[in-house]
């Protein structure tokens, strides 16, 4: 029986469990797909009984066990070499971790492992939706080509930390960057990965996130088209052809993904949503920008914090900023996020208003990244006359600043080694959080 164009019962699926009765219970939502394998966790993955010829569809990998208790580290470290495992033999296959979503750890611990999904058989409605979206989604590339694409959060301490303008200026940076590079490729002298669709223009998508709602549109002078929530929507639609057509797009091609004018509308996205988006654009792009700032919905922030490649918090020198900074590092360490990863910018920054920048990243143990100089009236006044610095002051301290931090993102780096790049994808596969 075909279930679809693409799908026949022929397909095969892996499962490496703890206990015969989830593997049954697995069974029995995959039976009209195909055919499961079971094998145990305990033994060596290389020569555990595998499906027969062709590689597996989709492999699950039991998570299912509380990491706080001895026992449960054991099991996690099993799991985690069988994820390294599969990774490995079957690149094309999606793995997927089979855990419980009200132990929230359960799910980081498998994300970071590197699955590309997750699955939780104790709710059978939402099972089976996750298995009818992962059968219909495409096969993962073949190794020959890897997509790399990397990823940057942008926080502030408090609304009006100039985060946006930060945001559209790095986004138009990188993007004004890649166009130069793929015209002229002696001029590249920064390596930017490579992304999965060269002959789109956009190579750099801004996530325009933050609050009040749109402003990276206005930024840029571009009308409300294709927004989050009808990317949410259209999750499975998503491809080169859509992305061109519908998606706004800014300076040099830069794409822009607003939320919608009417938030009301985002009320029945869950973070799942949110964040299987966030995972599949980077398919699409080489590089995301996200701008965040001013967001108050705590839950998206600590999922995207555990989804970004890196995390610049913005700050100014203000006491309002310091107390503000203060008080969200402790908010993001209660969390559980791990603040370590969090680099500070200093906005606004002149050494005649007292604290250093140096001085505040020692004080709230956070590493600098770099200053942004006090250009306020630079900013506002071209801005009021619908032109970024960028474009009329390209040799402004601001930009020059700004510029520093895109070639810093652009530059190679570990992560971009073949070591590197596992570590990279184990923190953009946060999409099952909740």
């Amino acid at each position: 029986m075909t279930m679809d164009g693409s799908v026949t019962p022929a397909a095969q699926f892996l499962a490496f469990l703890q206990d015969q009765e989830a593997c049954g219970r697995l069974a029995a939502l995959l039976a009209d797909y195909g055919v499961l394998t079971c094998t145990g966790l305990q033994q060596d993955a290389s020569t555990g009984d595998l499906p027969g010829p062709g590689a597996p569809r989709l492999i699950f990998i039991d998570f299912d066990l509380n990491p706080e208790t001895e026992e449960g580290q054991r099991h996690l470290m099993r799991a985690r070499r069988l994820c390294q495992y599969a990774t490995g033999r079957f690149p094309q296959a999606q793995r997927v971790a089979l855990i419980r979503y009200s132990i929230g750890m359960l799910t980081v611990e498998a994300l970071r492992a590197g699955v590309s999904d997750c699955l939780d058989l104790s709710d059978e409605p939402d099972a089976r939706k996750t298995l009818n979206r992962l059968m219909d989604a495409p096969m993962v590339r073949a190794p020959g080509g890897p997509v790399r694409s990397r990823s940057v959060l942008l926080l502030g301490a408090r609304q009006g930390m100039g985060v946006t303008t930060l945001a559209t200026h790095l986004a138009e940076l990188c993007q004004a960057h890649l166009v130069k590079a793929q015209a002229d490729p002696r001029r590249g002298s920064v390596q930017a990965p490579l992304r999965a669709s060269p002959a789109r223009a956009a190579s750099v998508c801004l996530l325009d996130l933050g609050l009040p709602t749109r402003d990276g549109l206005l930024y840029f002078g571009v009308p409300e088209g294709f927004h989050f929530l009808d990317a949410v929507n259209n999750l499975h639609r998503l491809d080169d052809t859509l992305l061109d057509s519908a998606l706004p797009h800014g300076a040099q091609g830069l794409g822009i993904l607003s939320f919608p004018q009417d938030l009301d509308a985002m009320r029945d996205v869950t973070h799942k949503d949110g964040l299987a988006l966030f995972d599949r654009l980077h398919d699409f792009f080489r590089y995301l920008v996200v701008d965040a700032g001013g967001l108050d919905n705590l839950p998206f922030i600590v999922s995207l914090c555990g989804a970004a490649d890196e995390i610049w918090m913005v700050t100014d020198q203000s006491l309002g900023g310091m107390l503000s900074l203060a008080e969200c590092l402790s908010v993001l360490r209660a969390q559980g996020v791990d603040t370590q990863r969090l680099q500070l910018v200093v906005n606004r920054y002149d050494s005649r208003y007292g604290l250093s920048a140096s001085q505040i990243a020692e004080k709230f143990d956070i590493e600098l990244l770099d200053i942004l100089p006090d250009c306020t009236l630079a900013l506002w006044n071209h801005l009021n006359r619908g032109v970024r610095l960028t474009q009329s002051a390209p040799r402004n301290p601001y930009v020059q600043a700004v510029r520093r931090l895109s070639d810093r993102l652009l530059q190679p780096s570990a992560a971009t080694s073949p070591a590197g790049l596992h570590a990279w994808w184990d923190g953009l596969k946060a999409k099952c959080l909740r």
